[in-house]
């Protein structure tokens, strides 16, 4: 389990200090799209209190309250919601939010970080003259990103650099060498279909490089 720290808020002279965090069933905050990842506990931290009382701290999902305390210890540090919800697509970093209210009716916010899920990106190599499969683009190594430029290491014996990554992203504008060579006029464009962990086929673009016989040979690849 991760917790995932969100920004600490400050104001009125830094009367208080709170944060607010998300702990998740799985490590990160990146996941491949059709995975499920499950919200254990939103937790709200008090780092530094005035003298006031809390009066009430609120949870909220989706900005609408799920679940308030109303006059909570005041001597507590740290206070707990379970939502008991299961993630299948990225949320924002309001998706989440927890409100304290103290009794001289000071407010404070404090956001949750956001959980993001991507259609994966692939990179191998193929023998020359040969488009991979879908088979064959899925055995090769897997990125679960968002969209950003992706510097791959390849090993070719005669063999040719594949990158592959969907087709909503557009086409890439860059491929360069170790040396900041342009090489992107080497390669090809295909288009092929891909059905992702969701059970939903996807279009993707693939762009496959001459033929190589380079060790550990690193490309950039850019949008």
């Amino acid at each position: 389990m991760l917790i995932i720290q969100s920004t600490i808020n400050q104001i009125d002279d830094k009367k208080y200090e709170i944060s607010a965090a998300i702990k998740l069933n799985k490590t990160g905050t990146v996941f491949e799209k059709g995975t499920t990842v499950n919200v254990v506990q939103v937790i709200l931290t008090i780092k530094e209190k005035g003298s006031g009382t809390i009066k009430e701290i609120l949870f909220y999902v989706n900005n609408e309250v799920a679940h308030t305390l109303t006059n909570p210890n005041s001597d507590e540090t740290s206070f707990v919601f379970e939502p008991n919800i299961v993630l299948t697509d990225s949320i924002s970093n309001t998706y989440f939010r927890v409100q304290l209210k103290d009794s001289a009716e000071v407010i404070l916010k404090a956001n949750t970080s956001a959980v993001n899920f991507y259609y994966p990106c692939y990179y191998g190599v193929t023998a020359i003259d040969v488009i991979p499969d879908e088979a064959a683009v899925k055995a090769m190594t897997k990125l679960v990103v968002a969209k950003s430029n992706q510097a791959c290491t390849f090993t070719m014996a005669r063999q040719s650099a594949v990158f592959v990554y969907p087709a909503s992203y557009g086409n890439l504008t860059s491929i360069t060498d170790p040396s900041g060579f342009e090489q992107i006029n080497g390669f090809t464009k295909h288009t092929i279909s891909i059905t992702g962990a969701d059970n939903k086929a996807q279009s993707y673009n693939m762009y496959i490089g001459p033929s190589n016989t380079n060790t550990n040979f690193k490309l950039t690849f850019k949008f």
